[in-house]
Order: structure tokens, then C-alpha cells, then sequence
């Protein structure tokens, strides 16, 4: 009776989001002028999911009637739909830029909640540009923000995101440390879906860290919350994770999940999903040795990336079967698989799947005797790993580099709001003088009442601009300390990065000396290794011994 009554409700909030949908649509069609902004951002609102590209269209027309009203919470509003749809599209530069822009409007309010929102979008921007760092700082400014606020389900996501980052970059420790207090939140919330997701993900960290028991168990508890909401693809996501947990312990338990993650696929029509279920089927069928099977699961899944045109996932794809090819001993077909999976890793710019291919490619032409094509593979793969970890230490610096400009363009902006806000100032008290002065000249009568008046103000506006330079001159102070103590970082930075770059001339030094020792090595490694497979199989005889000696 229970999951009826949630099925109805889930139904029930489906079927009145469309309407709802359809009535705003309505309303617009019918309505002109400024009343149109509200119709504007709900729109935006229940369309930035759904149709991002909709809601960006109808953001920009509400953000122009804000601006012109001059209402600037409605423009916070449109600034936020903008960087949320931008964000959905998968482009988050230019949702970064929008989600800045409705902080600094969002910070003239009360509303901590609503600027906590918008600093934890930021920090969500920078966490999928991979600035782990950045992420992490404006993760943590979201939740001093939030310490006060009663509603505690958006400190949980952020708790929660702050674990994602963690389990990342490795920390595991803190991770787990971190997802726990997000949990116990959502429960005292009693929000069953974050709770759900919250022990999806810790499972997943049990997972890495190859405590198989613990992430049986929070997966199992996460399904039997995901059941309770009548979630079908969550339902389905926790049978994948569980048959993973199983792919070590049991292959045929495995598939069963495998399976039933596939049967609700099928039938909520994720083609996305469907082909992760495939891969994975034909993982499973590859480790039982039934090739056959895996290739036709392999290539199931294969035909859905190539439908989708998804050419990250259809390279991936291609090193699968050829892994497969290569198990079989059918070399040339294996080459030719990691050949065209090379292709599209190349076109795609994914240098670390480049550089496994070359890696397998050296393998399989070694595995045919053609140890010119293998030595000359193992070379590009050598050369692309040294071009990866240079690149790495490239990256390092430059987030250094990007957090010392950001923070540079805060204290710049802050100063320029200071300046605008003496400025007002003048410009009130000019008004003010000038009005007195009209006055004073049409009304002899009250002319003295009205210098009196004009000279009492006049004294109040020019305390107040003596406080706001007081207040200029202290901020410029403190400014020039702020920028010599971080002149002084700087330099204790660069004299580490230089520092560390003679340390990795030495180590790229040794690594080359090491490198021409090897590829010699590595030759008479393959060729020693094609001997004892001979003598395996008794195919050495004599005269194979002395060739090959």
C-alpha cells in the first residue's frame, strides 16, 4: 500500500509539473511588459533541467526586464537560472561567470541561504573543471554561510560533494569522515533521496578502497531506500554497483545483477545505461572465458555509443574488444581494434587512453614477432608518459597562479565598490546644496530657516564622506600589508617551483639515462620471453634456439 501511495505522489508531482508548464505558457502568450518577469523565471526555473537551452532563452528576455525595472533580486534570479543551465550544457566557464555575477547581487541581501546556493554552483563549476582546490575553498565558504541556517538539506549536498572531491583526489580518510556527517544531516532531515544517494556513494568509497562487506552493505541499504521511492534508475545504478562488488567474488552473481540493472534500462528506454550494462556483461563473459558472448555484449554496447556519437566512450570501447582479440590470440584483429580506438582517442585529445593503446599496440605486435612496430610503439608510449607528468606539474602551477589572480580581483573589486559608494555620496550632497540653494532663492520668507537647514545637512554629508575616507584610507593600508605579504609568497613560491624544476632536470635526466639502458633491455626482455613461450609449447627447437640466441 505504501509504494502506491508513493507511486501516485511521484505521478501525481509529474503530471502537475507539466501542467504547471503548460499554464505558464499560457499566461505568457497572453501577458506583455513587465508583468511577464515572474512567467520568465518560473519557466526558467522548471525548464533548466529539461530543456536548458529553453530556459537560458527565457532567462535572458527576464534579465532584460530586470535591468530595465532595475530589480535587482530578479536579476540575481536570471543570473542563476543562466549559470544553472549553462552548467547542464556542460559548459562551465560561462556558467562560472553567471553563477559570479549573481553572488555579488545575492550579497547585498539577508538571504544567506540563497548566497550559500550561489557560492556552492562556483565551487561546483571549478569541481568539474577539475580545480579540486578552488572547489574545496568555495565548498567550505557554502557551509559557514550555512552554519546558521535552520534548513540543513543544502549543507548535506555540499557535505556530500566535499566527499566526492575527497574520495577523488584520495583522501578517503576524510571522505568517508565527511559523507558520514552528511548522512547523519539528511536523516535528521528526513529526506529519504539525499540519504539514498549519500549511502550510494559511501558504498562506492568502500568499493575503492576493496572493502567488499562494507560497500555490500550500504549499497543494500541504499537499494532498499531507492525501492521505497519506487526509483527505477536509482534501483538500477545500485544493481551495477552490487554485481561490481560481486565481479571478485562470484562472475555468475555478478551477471544476475548485471541483468536486472539491464531488464529496468530496457524498460525506462536509458540507452546510456543500457550500453554501461552491456560493457559491463561482456566484462563478466570475457573473466568465464566465453569469448563469444563477450564480443556480442561488447558490440551490443558499441553500436549504442556509435548511434550516440559518443567518441570518448566508443575509443574505450574499442580496447575492450580488442583486449578480447588479444586474449584469443588473434593478434591482427586486436591490432586493428586498438588502432581505431588510437584514432579516436587522438581525435578526441584523451592522451591517457592514447598513451594505453600504444602500450597494447606495442604488446600485440611483439605477440607477431614484429618487435620493430612493438619497439617503435614503446617508444611513443614513453615519450607520451613523460609528456603527461610535465604536463601535470604544468597544472600544479597554474592553480597557484589562478587562485593568487582571483583573490587579486576580489580585493580590486572590493575597492571599486568603495569608490562608487563615495561617489554616490558626492553626487547626494551636490543635489542637496543645489536644491537648497533653489529654494532659498524662491522663498525669501524662509531663507533663513532654510540655510539653517542646508547647513546642518551639509555638516552630516561631510561626516559621512570624512567616515567613508577614513574608511578608503584604512582599506588602502591594510591593501598595501595584503599585496607585500603575498609579493612575498609569490617569491618564496617561485624560488620552490625553481627549486623543484632542477629537482625534475636531475629526475628527467636519470629517467632518459634510464630509459636508454632499457630499450636495449626491453628487446632482449621480448625476445627472451618469446623463447621460454616456445619452449612451453615445444615448438624450440635447435635451430630456433640459435636464431633467436
Amino acid at each position: 500500500m505504501k509504494k502506491i501511495i508513493l507511486i501516485w505522489l511521484v505521478l501525481h508531482y509529474v503530471l502537475l509539473s507539466a501542467s504547471n508548464v503548460d499554464s505558464l505558457f499560457t499566461q505568457l502568450d497572453k501577458t506583455e511588459g513587465e508583468s511577464r518577469l515572474e512567467i520568465l523565471l518560473e519557466l526558467s526555473s522548471n525548464l533548466k533541467k529539461k530543456e536548458p537551452e529553453k530556459a537560458i532563452k527565457y532567462a535572458k528576455e527576464a534579465l532584460t526586464i530586470a535591468e530595465n525595472t532595475k530589480n535587482t533580486v530578479a536579476m540575481s534570479d536570471c543570473y542563476f537560472y543562466l549559470g544553472r543551465a549553462h552548467e547542464l550544457l556542460n559548459k562551465y566557464n560561462e556558467a562560472l561567470e553567471f553563477h559570479i555575477k549573481a553572488l555579488k547581487l545575492k550579497q547585498k541581501t539577508t538571504n544567506k541561504k540563497d548566497t550559500a546556493e550561489s557560492i556552492f554552483r562556483i565551487g561546483v563549476c571549478y569541481y568539474k573543471q577539475l580545480k579540486y582546490d578552488l572547489a574545496i575553498d568555495y565548498f567550505n565558504q557554502s557551509l559557514q554561510l550555512l552554519s546558521g541556517v535552520e534548513e540543513k538539506v543544502l549543507e548535506a549536498i555540499v557535505l556530500k560533494q566535499i566527499g566526492y572531491v575527497y574520495s577523488i583526489t584520495g583522501d578517503y580518510e576524510k571522505a568517508l569522515k565527511t559523507l558520514h556527517h552528511a548522512l547523519e544531516i539528511s536523516e535528521n532531515q528526513g529526506n529519504t533521496k539525499y540519504t539514498s544517494n549519500i549511502l550510494n556513494k559511501i558504498g562506492q568509497l568502500y568499493l575503492k578502497t576493496k572493502d567488499m562487506d562494507k560497500a555490500l552493505e550500504y549499497f543494500n541499504m541504499s537499494l532498499s531506500e531507492k525501492k521505497e521511492l519506487g526509483d527505477k534508475e536509482g534501483i538500477a545504478d545500485l544493481y551495477n554497483n552490487i554485481a561490481i562488488v560481486y565481479q571478485s567474488i562470484n562472475n555468475d552473481k555478478s551477471l544476475d545483477y548485471l541483468f536486472k540493472a539491464l531488464a529496468i534500462n530496457e524498460e525506462i528506454e536509458h540507452e546510456i545505461n543500457i550500453s554501461k550494462n552491456f560493457n559491463n556483461i561482456g566484462i563478466i563473459y570475457r573473466k568465464k572465458g566465453n569469448y563469444d558472448k563477450a564480443l556480442e555484449y561488447f558490440q551490443k554496447s558499441l553500436e549504442i555509443k556509435k548511434k550516440r556519437n559518443d567518441l570518448a566512450d566508443i575509443s574505450t570501447f574499442y580496447a575492450n574488444i580488442g583486449k578480447l582479440f588479444f586474449l584469443q590470440k588473434k593478434y591482427q584483429k586486436a591490432i586493428e581494434s586498438y588502432h581505431d580506438g588510437l584514432t579516436l582517442s587522438i581525435k578526441t585529445k584523451e592522451k591517457s587512453l592514447t598513451k594505453m593503446y600504444y602500450l597494447r599496440l606495442s604488446e600485440a605486435y611483439s605477440s607477431l614477432s614484429n618487435y620493430q612496430k612493438a619497439y617503435e610503439y614503446h617508444k611513443l608510449y614513453f615519450a607520451l608518459n613523460d609528456s603527461l607528468f610535465n604536463e601535470d606539474k604544468f597544472t600544479a602551477i597554474t592553480e597557484i597562479e589562478t587562485k593568487y589572480e582571483t583573490e587579486k580581483k576580489e580585493k580590486e573589486i572590493e575597492i571599486l565598490t568603495k569608490n562608487t559608494e563615495i561617489q554616490n555620496l558626492k553626487l547626494k550632497e551636490n543635489r542637496i546644496v543645489k536644491y537648497s540653494f533653489i529654494m532659498g532663492f524662491f522663498i525669501v520668507l524662509l531663507l533663513a530657516f532654510m540655510i539653517y537647514r542646508a547647513y546642518r545637512r551639509e555638516k552630516i554629508e561631510i561626516a559621512r564622506r570624512k567616515i567613508a575616507e577614513n574608511e578608503l584610507n584604512d582599506l588602502n593600508k591594510n591593501l598595501k600589508q595584503k599585496v607585500e605579504e603575498e609579493v612575498t609568497i609569490r617569491r618564496e613560491q617561485e624560488q620552490k617551483a625553481f627549486e623543484q624544476s632542477r629537482l625534475a632536470a636531475l629526475g628527467e635526466l636519470a629517467a632518459g639515462i634510464a630509459h636508454e639502458i632499457n630499450q636495449p633491455l626491453h628487446s632482449i626482455a621480448f625476445a627472451i620471453d618469446n623463447m621460454t613461450m616456445a619452449i612451453e609449447e615445444n615448438d624450440a627447437d635447435k635451430e630456433y634456439l640459435q636464431k633467436k640466441t
